[in-house]
């Protein structure tokens, strides 16, 4: 999605829900659905009214920690949608041999990705992954490079110099201008 599809979405989701269900009501009496020839045929109806069904809102999941915490036990519970757990180490850290960096910024903003990659590599190390210092590889991308052709070339590197790359970070500069690309990647 562009950024603006994405926005209209949360603006749209942040309707309070009577409001919410008004409006779908609205939709569906003015789209007259039930006139349609193609869904007559069908023998398809559309109600006006939203169906009612049953339901139970679930607690939300636990995540528990272990071994790195002084060897208790710790089990943390989201407190406003989010788990706050920054100072425990998770049960089984992983390992990353080596990461790299792709960078779609211009060449001046070097700089802020150099502060963001250490601040990756203390978090990491805060919750028990073992990482590198530093990158195993920076890469500039060009003005005219999509994402994906930056990245096999990556892949290609890695490759031919026996590198192994166990995560690979992006830094886009315009959504809007890589918006497709990323897509074709992820």
């Amino acid at each position: 999605l562009k950024a603006c599809q994405t926005t209209s979405i949360i603006r749209f989701a942040l309707t309070d829900a009577p409001t919410r269900i008004q409006k779908c009501i609205d939709l569906v009496q003015k789209s007259n659905f039930n006139s349609d020839p193609f869904l007559k045929s069908f023998g398809v109806q559309i109600k006006g009214e939203p169906m009612i069904v049953s339901g139970r809102v679930l607690p939300p999941p636990r995540l528990e920690y272990g071994k790195g915490n002084g060897g208790r036990q710790i089990v943390l519970t989201p407190k406003d949608g989010a788990w706050y757990s920054n100072e425990f180490k998770f049960f089984e850290s992983a390992y990353c041999e080596s990461f790299g960096f792709v960078s779609f910024l211009p060449p001046h903003k070097a700089s802020m990705l150099q502060e963001f990659c250490l601040q990756i590599v203390r978090t990491c190390r805060s919750t028990g992954i073992q990482m590198p210092d530093n990158p195993k590889f920076y890469e500039q991308a060009g003005k005219t490079d999509s994402v994906e052709m930056v990245l096999k070339r990556i892949a290609d590197k890695c490759d031919r110099d026996g590198i192994k790359c166990d995560l690979v970070f992006v830094a886009l500069f315009s959504p809007e201008q890589y918006g497709n690309d990323c897509n074709i990647v992820i």
